[in-house]
């Protein structure tokens, strides 16, 4: 077994388990479509890869890479659309390009399995052992196909990522930021190849570098809900992933030990198992700890669920009691507050139950076209008594004629009621609250004098769960799901919410975005 074999068995395990986890994961029907695909696409270079290196002579070669170069071939197309689905591409120009790239990649196949030897020229082995094309200048099919899918259009779909990088704030940032940094690892890993198709004698090392991809993307699924795929770390996930580590683990290392054993003078056989076990032994501490976490927080999710639910039962009690001692005319307010404080209760309840389930989509969004001013001068309004007794100043700025947004107008609400609350606890003395509109969507701001968010601490403030150190020491009473509830109702909406804020002391600009009717 040669390098550039394992290099391709390592590819077609890394790529597979990608596949399987994204869509088994994925709520997002075009990822589950999509990203598997383009994995599948990258199994078979993997395949080619492992085949191309093996076998005994150049008839073999070429039947390989004429059965499976439909994997090289579609995989930039594959991942420019998943590009145009991820980031809501709009413009004519982006699906234009997208349908040309599915036609081009069809000629490119016909071609290449009708006249392989026209798409391919000639193989030639190069290392004793790696059947590979030798392109020239007569194979001008194969040019414009490198060129057209493997510079132009991959430099169309990076350039797109930079730009939506750009763009971002908070947590979509974070998810573009190793978005692009997994992806430029992965295309770096077949231009080996294209370098020994130029007949330039370097050995494909960067073949490896399509087993790194994955993990990258995996850290970013795991710390940042890359795809929108939200892991809950549980003991069988783990239990399933450490098997499948040490299996690979196990082939890896006799693989390579073995080869470096030969080919290396004085190379010791132990120091690649020391290095794994090494590895492995990290890794599974690393797990461990995370699924001691996460007992933890399921301890602590029904406590906090039981205490954050005392306070609207209680301004239900107190209204009532009031309400038997009141003459009649100041009943019908207090009525209404016990109605309020039943609503909130209910709604509080609903909220909580829906982050214990694994299936959120149960829940059932009433969506209407609405005012967001008119939503947020009632939330306003509610939070009046909380706002006045810390003299807090309100600044608005509200946008005249304000396009409508389509909503379920009672979870909007909580959105608004979460982030101004936040805003009240934690500021020092102002509160500027704006409403505008911006290309298609309506957006909210709301600015405070406050504590301010470190800039390490902003990536996690919409997790379940999570406080700052800032915000722990000024409400210790706090339990780091308010936030965790708003972005869940804001993507229900289809809509974007972020957090800006220069550092601690330096106050807080809480926004989301919706799209208009």
């Amino acid at each position: 077994m040669n390098l550039f074999a394992i290099s391709g068995l390592l590819i077609i395990l890394s790529s597979a388990l990608m596949a399987v986890f994204v869509f088994w994961k994925s709520k997002d029907k075009a990822t589950r479509i999509l990203w598997p695909l383009l994995c599948i696409c990258i199994i078979l270079w993997g395949v080619i890869t492992y085949k191309t290196s093996t076998v005994t002579s150049i008839d073999q070669a070429l039947f390989w890479w004429n059965l499976l170069y439909i994997g090289p071939i579609f995989v930039p197309v594959i991942f420019y659309h998943f590009i145009y689905s991820f980031l809501k591409l709009s413009k004519k120009i982006n699906k234009y390009i997208l349908v040309a790239s599915y036609f081009l990649a069809l000629f490119f196949t016909i071609i290449s399995l009708i006249f392989p030897k026209v798409f391919f020229g000639n193989l030639t082995i190069f290392f004793d052992y790696i059947y590979s094309p030798i392109i020239n200048p007569k194979n001008i099919v194969f040019f414009i196909f490198y060129f057209t899918f493997y510079w132009a259009l991959l430099s169309y779909a990076f350039w797109q990522l930079i730009l939506a990088f750009k763009n971002s704030t908070g947590i979509l940032r974070n998810q573009l930021k190793y978005f692009l940094l997994g992806s430029a690892v992965g295309w770096a890993g077949p231009h080996g190849f294209f370098v020994m198709a130029a007949n330039i004698n370097i050995y494909p090392y960067s073949n490896f570098l399509l087993i790194i991809y994955p993990i990258i993307f995996a850290y970013a699924i795991l710390k940042y809900q890359l795809m929108d795929i939200s892991i809950i770390i549980k003991k069988a996930f783990f239990y399933s992933i450490g098997i499948a580590l040490a299996a690979g683990l196990i082939v890896g290392v006799s693989f390579l030990s073995s080869w470096f054993t030969e080919r290396i003078h004085g190379f010791q056989s132990w120091v690649v198992p020391l290095i794994a076990g090494t590895s492995a032994f990290i890794v599974g501490r690393i797990f461990w700890h995370k699924s001691k976490e996460v007992d933890k927080l399921k301890y602590e999710f029904i406590t906090v669920a039981a205490h954050k639910l005392r306070t609207p039962l209680t301004k239900v009690k107190w209204a009532l009691e009031a309400l038997s001692e009141e003459v009649p005319g100041a009943g019908k307010k207090l009525i209404s507050e016990a109605k309020k404080a039943n609503a909130q209760t209910i709604e509080l309840t609903d909220e909580l139950l829906t982050v214990s389930k694994a299936d959120a989509d149960k829940i059932k969004y009433q969506l209407k076209p609405a005012d967001l001013e008119m939503i947020a001068q009632d939330v306003i309004n509610d939070l009046e008594n909380q706002i006045r007794t810390k003299n807090i100043k309100l600044v608005f700025n509200f946008e005249k004629n304000l396009p409508r947004v389509n909503v379920d107008q009672l979870r909007i609400s909580s959105v608004i009621q979460i982030l101004l609350e936040n805003a009240i606890l934690y500021t020092k003395d102002e509160i500027k609250i704006n409403i505008d509109s911006h290309k298609d969507s309506v957006v909210l701001h709301i600015e405070d004098n406050g504590i301010g968010i470190k800039k390490e601490d902003q990536p996690y403030i919409f997790s379940r769960f999570y406080r700052s150190h800032e915000a722990y020491l000024t409400e210790t009473e706090g339990t780091g799901i308010g936030l965790f509830l708003a972005k869940s109702m804001i993507d229900k909406h289809d809509g974007t919410i972020g957090v800006r804020s220069e550092g601690k002391g330096k106050g807080s600009i809480f926004w989301f975005k919706l799209p208009v009717v």
